[in-house]
């Protein structure tokens, strides 16, 4: 659906059950259901707290190093880095993901250190820092999960990729809308939200075990594959091992 088309539904449903007066009150600062639109992009960054759909799994490559500096900013609406490449021919390789704490404690001054093609990577305060600090321009493939954008137009529409996710959006929507007009519409509330929860945990069943599927996986090289199906714990270099696990 549309943002408009999510505005007719959520509009129809409140008008069954809230007063003219208190409808007035979806006009603020002279737009039209600013409220409404409000709720919507409530609605979606709530449902993206709660599940990672697959359609807000992209591959973005609009990051690239530069030389002599240590990190990189996030793109926009960044929620989870699955995973960091540089793609340089032969050279290709997956930057590896390190906590802060492991790369304090084995690089703790990186300026001091040759710079080289990245190969660990950790991030913190919306930035990605890079060891060993990138010595030229490498173009940056990051398999990411998104925060939905916000709907700012009649005719955007969300980001899920899914109409079935459309339903749960109008339920959300309506549990902040009642919410909003007080506690007399508490029992509202109270039942929007927990229909859409209801939805919520059906269309992610749904999502996780569509064909199309891939499990995610982590703490493991490809290396470690045997026969196919077999799983070892993947190396570190300080010569421990961390068992693989679901990211999800």
């Amino acid at each position: 659906m549309t943002r408009l088309e999510l505005e007719a539904e959520i509009r129809a449903a409140l008008g069954g059950r809230v007063s003219d007066d208190e409808t007035v009150k979806l006009t603020v600062g002279g737009s039209a259901y600013y409220l409404v639109h409000k709720w919507i992009n409530r609605a979606m960054r709530r449902i993206a707290r709660k599940v990672d759909f697959d359609a807000l799994k992209e591959e973005d490559t609009s990051l690239s190093t530069s030389d002599g500096v240590e990190y990189v900013s996030f793109g926009t609406n960044w929620k989870i880095i699955e995973r960091v490449r540089i793609i340089d021919g032969a050279n290709s390789h997956e930057v590896a993901y390190r906590p802060k704490s492991w790369m304090d404690r084995y690089y703790p001054n990186p300026a001091s250190d040759s710079e080289g093609k990245p190969e660990y990577f950790y991030g913190t305060g919306k930035k990605m820092y890079f060891y060993p600090i990138p010595d030229t321009t490498y173009t940056l493939h990051c398999d990411v999960r998104k925060w939905p954008a916000n709907l700012t137009g009649d005719s955007s529409e969300p980001d899920f990729g899914d109409d079935l996710v459309d339903d749960i959006i109008i339920e959300f929507a309506l549990g902040f809308g009642f919410a909003t007009f007080g506690e007399v519409y508490k029992k509202d509330a109270d039942f929007h939200f927990r229909n859409g929860e209801i939805m919520l945990t059906e269309a992610y069943s749904a999502d996780v075990y569509q064909p199309a599927h891939e499990p995610v996986f982590e703490g493991f090289v490809s290396g470690n594959i045997r026969g196919g199906n077999a799983l070892e714990p993947g190396s570190i270099p300080d010569g421990t091992t961390r068992p693989y696990r679901w990211l999800r």
